[in-house]
């Protein structure tokens, strides 16, 4: 009784440890544990954790992606196990094929995109959209939101959040639900700041898009504006 006891209190911890601290919490043996245990429900699963360590050289991303046959060829793993943790690679996989990045390469798909995906925005946001060097969205990451001046975003914020996700150019979206579509001298002044800051390390800024309660604008578009982006 103890044993079981023990056993599952284990494996409550690396549950709760997990959920409560993420994946970076947790040691390579620890992650293997607590896929184990949903595949083994009945027996400590600690030493195949380590047999799969230790048969694979300590690299935990060639356990994920080997063949099920060879993944029962570990001692204590069998056919359900395996199968468990081979899906941890063709799952991903599988997924990514079938997503599909939106391309923003110009400044009316640029507006496109800002329109619909932020058109049912309730308070102010400034976004930054990362796009890598086929003009394909990566994402897009709140800099700012809620009572901001552009004046006070810090570049290094900006420049952080591109390079964080790769990208290979940006552009921003300010999204005022409470005013009209047009810059003002805080969104000018911000272009210029950011696109000279990102140039700097090898990152384009391509436009500069507000999405306010009457339209939507292209800063990039617009002969007052193109300064702003190097022209």
């Amino acid at each position: 009784m103890s044993n079981t006891l023990s056993r599952e209190g284990h494996r409550q911890r690396l549950r709760d440890n997990y959920v409560k601290n993420g994946i970076d919490s947790l040691q390579p043996h620890n992650i293997l544990e607590l896929i184990l245990t949903y595949a083994i429900p009945r027996r400590d699963v600690k030493e195949a954790a380590y047999n799969l360590l230790n048969y694979f050289d300590n690299d935990l991303n060639s356990v994920f992606s080997a063949e099920t046959e060879e993944l029962c060829r570990v001692d204590g793993i069998g056919e359900s196990a395996a199968i468990l943790i081979k899906l941890f690679n063709d799952i991903p996989e599988r997924a990514g094929a079938s997503r599909v990045r939106e391309t923003v390469n110009d400044y009316v798909s640029s507006k496109e995109y800002a329109r619909e995906n932020f058109k049912n925005a309730k308070v102010e946001q400034l976004v930054l959209v990362c796009t890598d060097n086929s003009d394909a969205v990566i994402c897009g990451e709140i800099i700012a939101q809620g009572s901001f001046s552009c004046g006070e975003i810090a570049p290094v914020k900006i420049v952080d959040t591109a390079l964080r996700n790769n990208a290979a150019s940006a552009f921003f979206v300010h999204i005022t639900p409470a005013s009209d579509y047009m810059p003002d001298e805080g969104d000018s002044a911000l272009a210029t700041l950011a696109y000279r800051a990102l140039s700097a390390f090898g990152i384009r800024l391509k436009d500069y898009i507000i999405v306010g309660r009457n339209g939507t604008f292209s800063m990039c578009n617009d002969i007052r504006y193109m300064s702003c982006f190097g022209g």
